[in-house]
This record gives structure tokens, sequence and C-alpha cells, in this order.
């Protein structure tokens, strides 16, 4: 038997989540910026059992699942089906209607990081009358048995020959180098064009928030400075998110994110991830 209930976020159970969440669904992220009554949670239940949670934020002219975040949409349990979350997201249309907000924005996750979920959601929101606004391409690694070296072309080992000769090495940094390490991030986006979604004192809030999954990691040169540098953010025991990278601009030319993204594989390979999503 289903059943559903949506109530603001900052009342549901902290333990009320689906299965395994990533941590852009978990009640902690939702509410990192305090109790906010426009962000609501829907859970439905099947014979007692949460098999779906959405978080929704109910903006002027639409419900958006999520803004401010690298995506939010539906945490599912292994055995949700099509027809349970039908029911959830009937439930949510209904809901948003009552709130005068007929229009309904999904932000979903990489299809790499689930993709039998992301079927099940995509085949749900088709049915429910729902069409794909857009779709961004997804650049990621499968953790696994074969080195970096063998994943890599031929141009790409040859930036990471460089810097092992240069005898360049990696780091996990502590957050006191994290404003050394924006500006680096900055200058190296807005140098290709690049928006950067987040203030530095939003960034540094979040590593305060939540240390064990906002993490630095940094790749120098033989006299210590640093040539990239990147934020990941641990979204599950399965999943390593490089939220922001950047080089040094004199050094781009060698591509100093090449062995950088060397050193956050071994990291993933050693702490057991099967993904690393570059963005």
């Amino acid at each position: 038997m289903r059943s559903y209930e949506v109530r603001q976020a900052h009342l549901m159970p902290a333990d009320a989540a689906a299965y395994r969440p990533f941590f852009f669904h978990t009640r902690d992220f939702v509410l990192r910026n305090g109790e906010v009554p426009s962000t609501y949670t829907l859970l439905v239940h099947v014979d007692g059992e949460v098999f779906v949670r959405c978080h929704i934020a109910l903006l002027t002219h639409e419900a958006v699942s999520l803004p401010k975040a690298s995506f939010g949409g539906f945490d599912l349990h292994p055995d949700c089906t099509v027809e349970d979350l039908v029911y959830a997201i009937e439930a949510l249309k209904n809901f948003c209607a009552e709130k005068h907000l007929p229009h309904i924005r999904i932000i979903s996750y990489p299809e790499c990081y689930d993709s039998f979920s992301t079927q099940i959601i995509h085949e749900a929101l088709i049915q429910c009358g729902a069409s794909v606004l857009y779709t961004d391409l997804s650049q990621y690694v499968i953790i696994g048995r074969d080195t970096f070296d063998e994943l890599i072309d031929p141009d790409e080992r040859r930036h990471l020959n460089f810097a092992r000769k240069q005898r360049w090495s990696f780091w996990q940094e502590s957050s006191e180098m994290l404003a050394d390490a924006f500006d680096l991030i900055v200058n190296s986006r807005e140098a290709k064009g690049y928006p950067v979604t987040m203030t530095f004192e939003e960034l540094s809030r979040a590593f305060s928030q939540f240390p064990d999954r906002y993490m630095l990691f940094s790749m120098r040169d033989e006299l210590g400075k640093m040539v990239s540098v990147s934020v990941c953010i641990h979204v599950n025991e399965e999943v390593l998110y490089d939220f922001y990278h950047g080089d040094d601009l004199e050094w781009r030319k060698h591509s100093p994110v090449v062995p950088l993204i060397s050193g956050l594989y071994n990291y993933a390979r050693t702490h057991g991830y099967s993904l690393m999503d570059l963005g």
C-alpha cells in the first residue's frame, strides 16, 4: 500500500532517507542555511517503508529540486518501481498546484551515478507529462584495477611524465589553504570563460559545515608552489566529485590538471570509490 506526506524540510525526521542518499539529497545539506520555510520534503511510503524522497523549493514562479545545488531530484529505494515514482510525481504535482505553482523543474543527478534509477526517473517523468529542458554532458572516470596511466591518451601521458620529471607532488591540503586555492580556481575559470558559482565565503562555510564531505587537493611544484588545485566532494561511498579545479596559467601549456586528476584517481582507488565525477 502506498501513502505520501509533504512537510517543510526542517520538520522531516533526520533519518527519513530512502536509500544511501547522495550528499545533495541529505537533510543536512538541504538545511545548511538553517530552516527555510519554502523548502519541503516529499516522502512516499510503500508498505510502511520509504521508497521515494524529494526535496523541493517553492520559488516565485516555479518549484525547483533543487536550486543552488549541483542537483536535486528523487532519492529512490532500490525496489522502487516506475509506478511508485509516478505516484510520487503526481503527489508532488498536486501539492505544487495547491501552492499555485504549476511549473516544476527537476535537476537530476548524472546518469553515471545510478543508471538503473535514472531510467526509472526518466520513464516516470515522461509518463507524467514532463519534458527534458536540457541535458548536461558528464565527464567521469570509472575507478578500477587499471592505473591512471593506462586510461589516458599519449598527450595526457606526456603531461603526466613532465610533472614527474619536474618532481611535482600531490597533496591533500588543509582548509587553511582554501583562500590561495580559490584564487587559483577563479583566475583559471575566468581565463576559460567559466563562471564561479560560489563565493569564497560560501565555499569556506561549506568546508566548515561539512569537513567530512569537502576536501581540498593540490599539485605542487618542487618549490612547494601550487600549480593546480581541486575542491572535491564526497557524494557518497561510491562517488568522488571534482567540484572545482583550476591551474596556474603560467604552467597551462603543460596541463597541470592532468597530474592532479591522476592523484585524485589514486586517492579514489585507495579509499574505495567506484566513480570519479569530473563535472
